[in-house]
């Protein structure tokens, strides 16, 4: 919370005397004037025990918080606190210090500070809670304004995905086609060269047969022609034997 615009002064200083067991004590009230700039200023009456009192609220806010806070001027304990020279320094040591706490807005969150400023008609207590409302406001619009953000995030990555799927799906559908027509294309090369093959068969048959005849043939020729020469081979032998033998008787 952050009232930014409240400015706080401590114009003067009333002595205030009351009745106590001795007898009549004498105190200082510091009148301080808050003006939250939209509205009206006003005043509020603190004694010094008002500030102590305070200021134990907002430590025991700060053991959550962790902020450092400004120190309150000591307690005076040996002389007169009315003293005006004394009482001076204190209101301006006072002044700062409320003036150093309405400039931290972790000191805003919790109303101990804001009900030490109120005044009769809750003046400070109604801005305090506008201020918290419009925050709240505000923090939500941040969050809607993020949620929009990381929305319009997410439908960008959504698009680019089903975009990338659309490639894949056109990619698989291509290698699909090729596939086919490679497996068309071996189909056939498979069908021309069984064809080639059986082309080749007969003709390598034919040749083969033909070789063979003629190889029989000229077989057959040549054994007839080893057969005739034996023959006449035989026959000399068989002269040149006979030849002999009547020469020999002879």
């Amino acid at each position: 919370i952050e009232c930014s615009s409240v400015e706080i002064r401590i114009t003067d200083t009333d002595l205030v005397s009351s009745q106590g067991k001795v007898g009549m004590n004498v105190h200082v009230v510091y009148i301080i004037n808050v003006s939250p700039g939209l509205s009206k200023s006003w005043i509020v009456r603190r004694r010094f025990n008002d500030f102590i009192y305070l200021d134990k609220q907002l430590k025991k806010q700060n053991n959550q918080s962790n902020i450092k806070l400004p120190n309150l001027p000591r307690k005076r304990y040996f002389g007169s606190s009315t003293e005006p020279r004394f009482v001076e320094e204190r209101r301006a040591y006072l002044e700062d210090y409320l003036q150093t706490l309405a400039a931290m807005p972790l000191v805003w969150i919790k109303s101990d500070f804001a009900r030490f400023l109120d005044n009769e008609n809750n003046s400070m207590i109604f801005i305090w809670n506008f201020e918290r409302v419009r925050k709240m406001q505000e923090s939500l619009s941040s969050l809607t304004i993020e949620n929009k953000t990381e929305t319009a995030k997410l439908s960008e990555e959504l698009t680019n995905c089903k975009q990338q799927i659309n490639n894949l799906h056109e990619r698989l559908g291509r290698m699909e086609a090729l596939f086919f027509n490679t497996n068309n294309s071996l189909s056939l090369n498979d069908s021309s060269i069984t064809t080639n093959s059986s082309i080749f068969s007969d003709d390598i048959r034919s040749k083969v047969s033909q070789s063979l005849t003629i190889t029989t043939d000229d077989s057959l020729t040549t054994t007839d022609s080893s057969i005739s020469r034996s023959e006449t081979t035989t026959d000399a032998i068989r002269i040149f034997l006979e030849y002999s033998v009547e020469k020999q008787d002879s």
